[in-house]
């Protein structure tokens, strides 16, 4: 029946899926509350994207300064150094450099084309 919602809250399901958690009321609320995590490592490393790149508010500020202001990686360290005064001063900078490294390996595999079959 087009238009149709499913609600995924029946306790049966709830439980066959994760067992006796509690649901508050959706399964979604579950998957919703996980902080990210590429989970590469054992569940028990208790992983998590923030802890291993650098804390948000100053990855997107790097980001800002990076990629939408264009600004060189001392000039990035300069412009954010100053915004987050509870960090200290070689700590930012490892993180900008961590940024700047990740950010051209990653670029270098945005600009390839994928591997395919090509007809002669």
């Amino acid at each position: 029946m087009p238009g149709r919602v499913v609600l995924l809250s029946q306790a049966g399901l709830a439980d066959s899926i994760f067992g006796n958690v509690a649901m508050e009321g959706c399964v979604l609320s579950v998957v919703n509350n996980l902080k990210p995590t590429a989970e590469l490592r054992p569940p028990s490393a208790d992983q998590t994207d923030e802890a291993d790149l650098m804390p948000y508010r100053l990855l997107d500020a790097i980001e800002r300064a990076a990629i939408r202001d264009k600004l060189l990686p001392v000039e990035v360290f300069e412009a954010v150094r100053p915004q987050f005064p509870q960090y200290e001063t070689h700590q930012i900078g490892m993180w900008v450099e961590r940024f700047f490294r990740l950010w051209c390996r990653n670029q270098w595999k945005r600009e390839r084309y994928a591997p395919s079959c090509r007809n002669i």
